[in-house]
């Protein structure tokens, strides 16, 4: 499996650009702080949390996407914002 991560400020088209590979039938992850903002406001949260527990569940979920496709064939594209926690689950 191939890891192409891409990175960029928020609004710079990461997601726009993963929408369009996985529409050409590429496998993504999407962005892991967008997936956590999200899922923290559906549950009436504050969307941003502690530094350090918003890092804590960053990490945790790329090493569970990481594990979910390791075996996948092909490339797996996903996007971040800052790829240092995609980058150590490549080094664990």
């Amino acid at each position: 499996m191939s890891r192409i991560v891409i990175t960029g400020a928020p609004g710079a088209g990461k997601t726009t650009l993963l929408l369009a590979l996985q529409a050409r039938g590429y496998t993504i992850v999407g962005d892991t702080a967008r997936t956590i903002i999200k899922d923290r406001r559906r549950r009436g949260l504050n969307p941003r949390p502690d530094p350090y527990v918003f890092a804590q569940e960053a990490l945790r979920m790329d090493i569970e996407n990481f594990v979910h496709h390791a075996a996948s064939p092909g490339p797996v594209f996903s996007a971040s914002r800052t790829p240092i926690s995609r980058v150590r689950c490549d080094t664990e």
